[in-house]
Formats: structure tokens, C-alpha cells, sequence
């Protein structure tokens, strides 16, 4: 009897056509990033060596709406456990540096994270990049991530950092662009070159890489790629969502500022949920795949 292989997640994917835009991590405004060089458990939460009252203080902060906590590592580096705090929101977004997670397990974290200056954090005047190896929670990010992080890091090396799971594995190689939030997938080593210097000229570089903004709802993510690829615009700061809202039809009527000559765009973003099927992660069940399309775009001013 012969049986059959199951295609990595990251292949199936791209087998079955899945688009990427609109599959970032959603409605993510804060990232607290955390050094540590210990084993990461696939929840990194559960990691074994992590102590008690640093994951308590952790997964409160976790808890806080639209936050996100993860873990980065450079390897060879074990003596330190820097901390990075990220508000991604808005055109100016902000990301700050501590030198160690023990300074601020005495802080509420809802109160770090809407001003990290008051408990000693450092503003940061240059991005950070993150690409997910995190091969205890998918395969595909342990296979394919490594080459992507070494390629970037060599270009930035004080900027680049592996990282545990940003969402997607089967978008690997995944990647994050910060203090903006920009997620980008299936990303290779020249792509995401191009994407690391893209962003620091502030230039949205690879768009067939782009997941969307992750501070945004996934349909929003989808319209921005839309209205991106219909004009042309690859600054990374020239576009900003103002509303995004979903009537009783399923249908999401995004509004977009073009900054750059002052119009507002309306865009209506439906789903449709094919006959494709695929797993969302290795050794999963195949589930059927979800693209969103663009029924309409006008001005409306």
C-alpha cells in the first residue's frame, strides 16, 4: 500500500494559490519583544526555563487588547535580555528599548505600554526587523526562516532578530517590519533584503510579499494592498485608514487618505471562501482557503 506525504503547509499554500495580502497578524497595535536565548516552547509562554514571575508579568501583558509578546534571539548571544516595546499605530509610530525585562516587572503593564518613556525606556531612532524561525511551533519556519535572517542580518546586523511565531506559518518565510507593523511573507533571501532596505528608506518594497499592516483588520490589510497596486504607491507613510466597517451583507467598506494628494478612497472588500483546500500549519487538517476580493473602489473626494 502506498501513502502519500503531506506537502508542508508553506508549499500547499502556494499550491493552491492563497493569496497573501490580508493575512497579517490582526488588529495588533503594541509588541513587547523579549530577549531570550533559552529553548522557546511552541507556546512561548510554556517555555520551560522562563521564570515564574516573568511569565506571569508576560502574560499580562499579552492579555492587554490588541498586544502581542515575542520572543527574539540572536544567535550566539546569551548574556543579555533586552526588551523592546512597539506602538504601531498611527503615521508616526514609536518603538523603545530596555536593558532588561527584571525593570519593569513592577510596572502595570496597560500603563508601560502607553508610555514606556516613564519607566526608562529609551525611543529608538532606527527599525527593527524580525523573521520567525520558531520550528517548535511550525516546521516551515525552521526551514525556511534561518536563511532569510542571516541574509537580512548581514546587511543589519544590530537590527535583525529571530523571532517565535508571527502568525502564518504557511506564509514562510515571515517576516516584520517595525515600528510600522508591516508583515511580509514567503519571503526569500533577496526579497527580504530588498524589504529591509526598502523600509529603512522608507520605501514599501516587494508588494507580492506583503501581508498587510498589522495594526489594521485583515480586510482593511486587503484594501490597502489593492489601493497600493492600483496607484502605484509604495511609500510607507502616505496611506492611512480611517474607517473600516462591516454591514449585515458581509461586506467591508474601508476608507483610505491618500496623504500624497489628499483623496479619500472607498473601498468594498468581500470574502470568498473556495473550494481550495489546505492546512494552516503543518500536520494540521486542510480547511478550506479564504481570499478577499475588491468589489469596488471610488473617490469620494
Amino acid at each position: 500500500m502506498t501513502t502519500t506525504t503531506p506537502l508542508p503547509c508553506a508549499r500547499a499554500s502556494l499550491d493552491v494559490g492563497e493569496p497573501i495580502y490580508g493575512t497579517a497578524p490582526k488588529s495588533t497595535r503594541y509588541w513587547l519583544l523579549v530577549e531570550y536565548s533559552a529553548q522557546w516552547a511552541p507556546k512561548i509562554l510554556d517555555s520551560p526555563q522562563l521564570k515564574a514571575e516573568d511569565r506571569a508579568w508576560l502574560a499580562a501583558v499579552d492579555a492587554q487588547p490588541g498586544t502581542r509578546v515575542q520572543f527574539i534571539r540572536k544567535p550566539g548571544e546569551t548574556d543579555r535580555q533586552r526588551v523592546f516595546m512597539v506602538d504601531s499605530a498611527g503615521v508616526n509610530p514609536t518603538a523603545w528599548s530596555f536593558d532588561s525585562l527584571s525593570s519593569l516587572l513592577s510596572s502595570e503593564p496597560a500603563a508601560v505600554l502607553v508610555d514606556p518613556s516613564v519607566y526608562g525606556g529609551t525611543r529608538l531612532d532606527h527599525p527593527l526587523f524580525l523573521v520567525c524561525t520558531h520550528g517548535k511551533r511550525d516546521i516551515c519556519c525552521a526551514r525556511l526562516g534561518p536563511s532569510v535572517f542571516r541574509a537580512v542580518a548581514r546587511d543589519h546586523a544590530d537590527w535583525t532578530w529571530q523571532t517565535s511565531h508571527l502568525g502564518g506559518h504557511r506564509f514562510a518565510a515571515t517576516m516584520l517590519c517595525l515600528p510600522h507593523g508591516l508583515s511580509f511573507g514567503r519571503v526569500d533571501e533577496v526579497s527580504a533584503r530588498h524589504v529591509a532596505f526598502g523600509y529603512h528608506s522608507g520605501r514599501l518594497a516587494e508588494l507580492g510579499c506583503y501581508r498587510g499592516r498589522a495594526c489594521d483588520p485583515r480586510p482593511a490589510q486587503a484594501a490597502e494592498y489593492f489601493l497600493r497596486d492600483d496607484l502605484g504607491c509604495y511609500s510607507v507613510g502616505r496611506l492611512r485608514l480611517d474607517s473600516c466597517t462591516h454591514d449585515s451583507d458581509d461586506r467591508w467598506y474601508v476608507t483610505i487618505s491618500d496623504r500624497a494628494t489628499a483623496l479619500l478612497h472607498e473601498l468594498v472588500i468581500v470574502e470568498d471562501v473556495s473550494e481550495d483546500l489546505a492546512p494552516p500549519s503543518c500536520g494540521a487538517s486542510v480547511e478550506p482557503v479564504s481570499r478577499y476580493v475588491l468589489e469596488s473602489h471610488r473617490r469620494l473626494t
